[in-house]
C-alpha cells in the first residue's frame, strides 16, 4: 500500500502506479481536477448534485479504481448518501462494521495516546478491486468484524 506525504496531492495525482491504496478520506473543500477524467475514462461523467468533500474522494477512487488500482476506503456508513449508491455501490465488497471505532489521541499522560470520543455513525470498508485473491482475503479477514456483503463480486 502507498502512503503519500503532505506533499503529495493525492486527489491529482495518479493512484495506478502504486497498484493499491488506501482511503481515509481527509476533509477539504478543493473541487477535483475534471480535466482529462472524462476523456481518460469512457464513459465517465461528473455527477449533478452539489459536492460534499467526501464525495471527491470516491470519485477519485472509483477513476483509479476503473483503471486498474486496487483501492481500500474506510468510510462512514451512509446508505442514504448519492456518493454510497454512485460510487460505493460499484466496490467489489463492503463491510458494515459491528463496533465504532475508537479514536486515539496522541500526546496523553507520558506521551501515550488517549482515547479520544468516538464517530457518532458507523463506519464501513469498501474494497475495489479485480484481484480474486485479494477479495477473498478481504472477506475472510473481516467475515468476523460485521456484515461482508459482495455488490460485484469476483468470479470464481
Amino acid at each position: 500500500m502507498y502512503g503519500m506525504g503532505d506533499e503529495d496531492d493525492g486527489l491529482r495525482e495518479s493512484w495506478r502506479e502504486h497498484g493499491s491504496v488506501v482511503l481515509n478520506a481527509v476533509h477539504g473543500e478543493r473541487e477535483p481536477d475534471w480535466v482529462g477524467i472524462e476523456q481518460d475514462n469512457p464513459g465517465w461523467r461528473k455527477p449533478d448534485w452539489t459536492w460534499h468533500s467526501f464525495s471527491k474522494w470516491l470519485a477519485k477512487a472509483s477513476v483509479e479504481a476503473q483503471n486498474g488500482c486496487t483501492v481500500l476506503a474506510f468510510m462512514p456508513a451512509s446508505t442514504d448518501r448519492k456518493w454510497f449508491h454512485h460510487y460505493v455501490s460499484g466496490a467489489t465488497s463492503l463491510v458494515l462494521l459491528e463496533q465504532r471505532v475508537k479514536c486515539f489521541v496522541p500526546g496523553g499522560a507520558n506521551d501515550e495516546p488517549t482515547r479520544g470520543p468516538q464517530p457518532m455513525t458507523p463506519h464501513m470498508l469498501a474494497l475495489w478491486t479485480s484481484d480474486k485473491a485479494t477479495s477473498d482475503r478481504f472477506f475472510s479477514t473481516y467475515a468476523g468484524r460485521g456484515m461482508v456483503v459482495e455488490p460485484n463480486p469476483l468470479d470464481a
